[in-house]
């Protein structure tokens, strides 16, 4: 973890750990071993129609809370396949100055290994400050991962947008040692109380890495020819389209892409080391571009997929990271 993603002090002097390993025998995945401290827990693994094995993570508490400090570790043997989920959307309750709460997952995948990482959505309440990370290790190019994430823009029907102090989110993968892939999202909002000037290039919450689709159009300059001479006119108002954010509103805006170009979530999916033929592809490309709301992917250098999505609530991306799961996973 980066010193930018540090783990805070738990003001109760023990973090909370969970600890899993998954075997398979024979073609059948199994929870091999699992140890864990409150309030992290496992339920018991059960199966779905093709035999794979799904894990769910709980936390037993109202939220995340202040000082909150969670240690998780996954680690699935030659030829395992699990997938792992939460048991219900994540809150991080609001908490007191200087005060935050922590998370770091670790999950190391096998030869012949399949992970599918998909916690339900996390919604941060006003005045909350979470730091977490991910580090993915993949033994080779048989090693599969499938990660997805939600996060909304705080509690959107209570009237709360951007209102938390700090999110931090480090996702790094590692591919026989060295880094493959790594998105690192911090959004760290103005407080309402801070007057800037429009044109003040601050950004209320600043994405520090690819956390925006790749595909996102580049911002519209005015043109050269344009007189110096004659003072500009102001334009008139327009309304952007819904299937795409506008690009040349400044950072601080809140239809920005720096603020989720006006919508309330954002979706995070990755695959590694799946190879989907040309039509999977193609399938890929009309799932994003039919999405209800704004989609987009990228294929990196190691050949992973990365797909970044906006919309109006969860549902939309759920559906979405579903069907991506059904296509090529």
């Amino acid at each position: 973890m980066s010193e930018a993603c540090a783990n805070a002090a738990n003001r109760y002097g023990q973090a909370s750990r969970l600890y899993l390993r998954i075997a398979a025998n024979a073609g059948r995945s199994y929870l091999a071993e699992s140890s864990f401290t409150a309030p992290l827990k496992v339920l018991e693994p059960f199966y779905d129609t093709q035999g794979r094995m799904l894990l769910t993570l709980i936390t037993v508490s109202a939220a995340t809370m202040a000082g909150d400090v969670q240690d998780i570790e996954l680690e699935l043997a030659a030829d395992a396949s699990a997938r792992i989920s939460s048991q219900a959307f994540e809150k991080l309750h609001a908490m007191p100055a200087g005060s935050q709460a922590s998370r770091r997952i670790t999950a190391r995948i096998g030869s012949g290994a399949t992970l599918d990482y998909s916690p339900l959505p996390t919604i941060p309440f006003a005045d909350s400050a979470f730091v977490g990370s991910l580090h993915f290790e993949l033994a080779d190019t048989t090693s599969r991962l499938f990660y997805s994430d939600i996060l909304a823009a705080g509690r959107i029907a209570a009237g709360e947008r951007f209102a938390m102090r700090r999110w931090c989110n480090c996702v790094e993968l590692y591919q026989q040692g060295r880094l493959a892939w790594m998105d690192n999202l911090v959004l760290e909002p103005i407080p309402a109380s801070v007057s800037e000037p429009e044109s003040a290039s601050r950004p209320v919450s600043k994405p520090t890495s690819a956390s925006r689709p790749e595909s996102e159009p580049a911002s519209v300059s005015e043109p050269a020819s344009k007189p110096a001479s004659k003072p500009a006119a102001k334009p008139a108002a327009k309304s952007e389209p819904a299937s795409a954010p506008p690009a040349s509103r400044p950072p601080g805006h809140p239809d920005s892409p720096a603020c989720f170009a006006g919508y309330s979530h954002l979706g995070s999916a990755l695959l590694a080391n799946f190879a989907p033929d040309g039509g999977a592809e193609a399938q890929l490309a009309a799932l994003t571009n039919s999405f209800d709301g704004y989609a987009g992917f990228s294929r990196t250098a190691a050949g992973y997929l990365s797909i970044k999505s906006l919309a109006h609530g969860s549902e939309p991306i759920l559906s979405l990271h579903q069907q991506l799961r059904e296509l090529l996973v």
